[in-house]
């Protein structure tokens, strides 16, 4: 069997490798390089931030272990929850387990924005076999195809007769039955996420409605939607310190173009999923309602694949104050729900390769798949960073001046109590680690946030017709135009 693998070894620049035979490699072992399957060709390719670093191996027992203890603890989840007996017009302080800077809605903005740029099939949670190679179904670019799809000619079932507005029924996703019928079936996981996607369609529909025709509509709502990714989300999430440096100081230094047609491993598999960590339990979505859990019964829960009605329909005004529906911290604790994805009688809860309660735990997911995808440690990065002067220590202040003590202290959060734990850390319990550490939790810490910042503006600077490439001196007519602005609160 002949397949064809992108992989960077080396110091060398991207390549395209025909290997035969190639073996599968499913992290229940320490791989080399080449065991590490990167599929895809051109912009529809994985590559890596750091092709000359180790891959970092940890014991599958180990990984599941370490998940066990990243479960939040039952009275900060109840403690969290007390904020939706309180009055509305007397928000309480946000907890310990919350973080009043970045609003809940954010973290289905981001929901929203990964599934913009990667289509994983092989991390999709409905699958179960960990060593499937990944190849991207998503262009990275910020370009909204999980919105228009191919566009009106290849999938005219996405639009109205006119060709250029795009279908809403009854002011829901159009469907059939429960299916929604959009450029990506993804963004119906959950009944908020559909939400954000039903919000691009509509300020698309509102720019037809003003008088342009397709391409230009099309066009205006991505440069707003890129506007508020950049100029709102990003620094909200990496702090301005990384945010000036990567977008107007030093410049993107890990993704330069032309090599930002790829997708990073580094960022899709690890650095990017932070989110999970930002995941409440439940959420009060409208004014005098019930709170509804993200998971639990079906009709009562916030799942998707079901029509968008009175009951489940979002107040944005809600999930975008941060006072009233903040995100939880950015660290090493996740919602309970995130231990328990599927139904019990879901195929996917508990497949054969893996070991029982595995399956529906997305902490164990997420780490599995770190050894699969070949990632290095947190500790390698920081020290690549460090030595090419794009990382400083004094951006671990809060943690201590001497790397020394900052590695172990971060290894020892989010290893805590496993028994022999590795001398280093995976690079998604780094991420969250450093950012619960030296940043508080309220925003990304300094190898996280670098990751994110520069993947987003290095993948807008090889997009020709991103709003940096095409037109960097235009901004919307609002100055502060934002997320608010996007999902149409204003």
């Amino acid at each position: 069997m002949t397949v064809t693998l992108t992989i960077r070894v080396g110091r060398y620049p991207e390549g395209v490798l025909s290997m035969t035979n190639t073996s599968t490699h499913h992290g229940d072992q320490p791989a080399s390089r080449y065991d590490v399957q990167l599929f895809g060709n051109g912009e529809r390719s994985y590559g890596r931030l750091f092709p000359h670093l180790p891959l970092a191996y940890y014991r599958p027992d180990q990984l599941d272990a370490a998940a066990a203890l990243m479960r939040m603890p039952d009275n900060k989840v109840d403690d969290a929850a007390k904020r939706w007996n309180a009055p509305a017009a007397e928000p309480p302080p946000a907890t310990g387990a919350e973080n009043d800077r970045i609003p809940a809605g954010h973290t289905y903005v981001g929901q929203f924005i990964d599934h913009d740029l990667t289509f994983d099939l092989g991390s999709d949670l409905g699958r179960t076999d960990p060593g499937v190679g990944p190849m991207n179904f998503r262009t990275p670019r910020f370009d909204l195809d999980s919105v228009y799809g191919q566009g009106p000619d290849a999938q005219p079932y996405l639009y109205e007769s006119d060709g250029a507005t795009l279908v809403i029924d009854n002011n829901d996703l159009p469907r059939l039955g429960a299916v929604a019928v959009i450029g990506d079936p993804r963004n119906d996981e959950n009944a908020i996420v559909a939400q954000v996607h039903l919000a691009m369609m509509q300020r698309h529909n509102e720019f037809v409605a003003a008088g342009h025709g397709f391409e230009d509509a099309r066009r205006l709502t991505r440069w707003h939607y890129q506007w508020a990714v950049l100029h709102d989300f990003l620094p909200t999430l990496c702090g301005r310190t990384v945010y000036d440096d990567v977008l107007s100081g030093d410049g993107v230094q890990l993704l330069p173009w032309p090599y930002g047609q790829i997708m990073p491993v580094e960022f899709s598999g690890a650095a990017y999923r932070f989110g999970h960590s930002q995941v409440r339990s439940d959420y009060v979505i409208s004014p005098n309602q019930s709170p509804r859990p993200i998971f639990g019964a079906p009709g009562e829960d916030l799942r998707g694949h079901a029509p968008i009605d009175d009951g489940r329909r979002v107040d944005w005004s809600l999930l975008l104050d941060p006072a009233l529906t903040p995100t939880f911290k950015i660290d090493t604790e996740l919602s309970p729900a995130l231990f328990q994805l599927f139904g019990a009688d879901d195929p996917a809860a508990d497949p054969p390769e893996l070991p029982q309660g595995i399956g529906a735990n997305l902490a164990a997911r997420n780490l599995r798949r770190g050894v699969v995808l070949g990632l290095p440690s947190g500790e390698s990065i920081l020290d690549d960073l460090i030595t090419r002067e794009v990382v400083d220590l004094s951006s671990y202040a809060a943690v201590g001046a001497d790397l020394g003590d900052i590695t172990e202290a971060i290894r020892g959060a989010f290893w805590k109590s496993v028994p022999d734990a590795p001398p280093s850390t995976p690079l998604w319990g780094w991420v969250l680690a450093e950012a619960e550490l030296a940043a508080g939790g309220v925003t990304l810490g300094p190898v996280g946030a670098r990751i994110v910042a520069d993947t987003f503006v290095g993948l807008m600077h090889a997009d020709p017709r991103s709003l940096l490439r095409a037109a960097p001196g235009w901004s919307p007519s609002k100055p502060s135009y934002g997320i608010r602005d996007l999902l149409g609160v204003g």
